[in-house]
């Protein structure tokens, strides 16, 4: 548990995850009220922490919220999630035909890590920042693992005992070493190296499900309140989805309760949703049968 956030990735993701709760306590409160303006300023505060933690993955995570809110509104989730898996696999297949990944390996002299916050992002882009380019040293050396035992995997926190003897040596950075014996920073990977198909098969799946039948959830809740409280619970769970094809993070001791929690509340939201519909089924009966 010490220290509290283990880095800045964490800490990070932790402050994203408090923004669309933040937004939704906003709109509880009357305009210009003290408590609205203090919530106001507690969000401006959270995304400033944000942007000066550097953690590029909340930043995209954030952005893509805002578009994908209106998705959710529209019912569209399903096909920007379809959308989504497909783009994904083109793009592995286009990596992986004739290895044309290695025509995109980095300089080692280059890549190097950037502070000033316009080089950092120009840096990704071109390929030239290393934590971007130590991702992709790690994600052919656990694509090359999976490769060697598809069903089942590794097995759990099996990720650093072996990845090494799967690298590719022109992918090396100067962080490449890894005393802190860090994982595969993509948890999707992850599972894949650990569990193999069987395990990221039920990860997918639960994943799918949850957030379709959150989607249902939103649209058959008839209150305000309760749809914009439903819509903080997707849009928590879409920020951390994305964060996870950068980051390990539902195994986390803070972010991962997160994703559970957000889960188990709308399991709940769906409950008070049909506990309503057959209450309102009852009393139409009931006026029926005194009519």
């Amino acid at each position: 548990m010490l220290p509290f956030f283990r880095n800045h990735v964490s800490y990070a993701v932790m402050m994203g995850l408090v923004v669309p709760f933040n937004v939704l306590a906003i709109s509880w409160y009357p305009r210009k009220s003290f408590k609205q303006r203090f919530l106001i300023f507690s969000l401006i505060i959270i995304l400033i922490a944000v942007y000066f933690a550097y953690t590029r993955a909340i930043w995209i995570a954030l952005a893509a919220a805002v578009i994908i809110i209106p998705i959710i509104k529209k019912g569209w989730l399903k096909y920007f999630l379809y959308t989504g898996f497909a783009s994904i696999l083109i793009f592995v297949f286009y990596m992986g035909y004739h290895n044309n990944y290695l025509d995109y390996a980095p300089n080692y002299e280059q890549t190097i890590y950037h502070n000033d916050l316009d080089e950092h992002l120009k840096s990704t882009f071109e390929g030239k920042d290393v934590s971007s380019a130590e991702r992709i040293y790690r994600w052919i050396a656990g694509s090359k693992m999976w490769m060697q035992h598809p069903l089942v995997g590794y097995g759990p926190g099996n990720f650093y005992n072996f990845y090494k003897e799967f690298t590719v040596t022109s992918f090396t950075t100067y962080v490449s070493d890894n005393p802190e014996k860090s994982s595969v920073h993509n948890y999707f990977l992850l599972i894949l190296v650990e569990q193999g198909m069987t395990g990221l098969m039920i990860f997918t799946i639960l994943l799918f499900v949850v957030l379709t039948r959150g989607q249902k959830i939103y649209l058959q809740t008839e209150s305000k309140a309760e749809k914009n409280y439903v819509m903080a619970l997707l849009v928590c769970i879409i920020i951390l989805v994305i964060n996870l094809m950068l980051n390990d993070l539902i195994e986390a001791d803070k972010t991962g309760s997160i994703y559970f929690i957000c889960i188990a509340l709308l399991v709940n939201q769906d409950i008070e949703n049909r506990n309503l519909l057959q209450r309102n089924y009852n009393d139409v009966m009931r006026k029926n049968a005194l009519s």
